[in-house]
């Protein structure tokens, strides 16, 4: 048996064995890449739900302070209720914002 040939063929396996590393590198990168927009998307997703329902609270907070002040011109409330409505509020707005 010659050497030429055996070394040539070695050569061959080991630049097919280079390629094949970079081959599933290149696989492994697609798979994180793909792994980290998926997940990118659902925390994305979720933080629009948890924004969406702050909005929703805020809304209800507004619309009850809005009966609070539409019934103290008409009756009186207690300063309390209001300031406790208010401190709600801010403690929402401080806990979502």
């Amino acid at each position: 048996m010659k050497v030429g040939p055996v070394l040539d063929t070695v050569e061959q396996l080991v630049e097919e064995q280079s390629l094949d590393l970079v081959k599933s590198d290149n696989t492994n990168v697609l798979d994180i890449t793909r792994d980290l927009s998926i997940s990118k998307k659902n925390e994305i997703q979720h933080l629009k739900e948890v924004l969406e329902k702050a909005e929703r609270h805020n809304l209800q907070i507004r619309a009850r302070l809005e009966l609070i002040k539409k019934g103290r011109q008409q009756s009186p409330v207690t300063e309390d209720a209001l300031q406790k409505l208010m401190g709600e509020m801010q403690t929402h707005k401080t806990c979502s914002g």
